[in-house]
């Protein structure tokens, strides 16, 4: 029996899976972007809290995540098997968002304590910001402003990073796999309905 390390390695150096990865990483820098913006634009303008934006964010982003997958990204578009792959979609992401969720905090927590540490670091990241925007009007001729820039922003993003793994082999291994756990959980339904 193969060590798990060696399987590893053999699905990394198969081309499919490069491939898949590929697909999926376009597919996940959209579900960011989706996501990154529902959650700022919450937490900014709605006032909500940075752990509920997170959430909500990574719901939003869930939802435009799964029909991108299932469209484009491990061979799943006409798999016939929808609800099926809706809910295994759910539950791994799921433990991504809770991977997500408790990275960001955990990121936030840690810039909180290094800017109050080290407290000319957050004017110096804050002036650095503030160059790229005064660059960027130049450049376009508009008036741009990156205020949205900041820790917040910083620890989602890191948190994203983190949870990104979880999905990708979640999704790869069991959401968009038979693997026989829907069936057995709907027949187990179904005996415990019949009783």
């Amino acid at each position: 029996m193969k060590h798990w390390s060696e399987v590893l390695m053999e699905k990394i150096r198969n081309p499919k899976t490069v491939k898949n990865f590929a697909v999926y990483l376009l597919i996940a820098c959209s579900g960011v972007a989706v996501n990154l913006i529902a959650a700022t634009l919450l937490r900014l303008h709605l006032q909500f809290g940075f752990g509920s934006s997170i959430v909500s964010g990574y719901l939003t982003g869930m939802v435009w995540g799964f029909f991108m997958t299932k469209l484009f990204a491990f061979n799943a578009r006409n798999s016939g098997n929808v609800t099926r792959e809706a809910v295994k979609f759910f539950m791994v992401s799921m433990v991504a968002l809770t991977v997500t969720w408790l990275s960001s905090e955990v990121l936030l927590r840690i810039s909180k304590a290094w800017f109050e540490f080290y407290p000319d670091s957050q004017y110096h990241l804050q002036g650095l910001v503030e160059e790229i925007a005064r660059m960027c009007s130049d450049l376009s001729g508009l008036k741009i402003s990156l205020t949205f820039i900041d820790r917040f922003l910083f620890a989602n993003i890191g948190g994203i990073c983190f949870g990104f793994f979880a999905n990708f082999f979640g999704h790869k291994y069991f959401t968009f796999k038979t693997t026989g756990y829907y069936d057995r959980i709907l027949e187990k339904k179904r005996t415990v309905l019949k009783r």
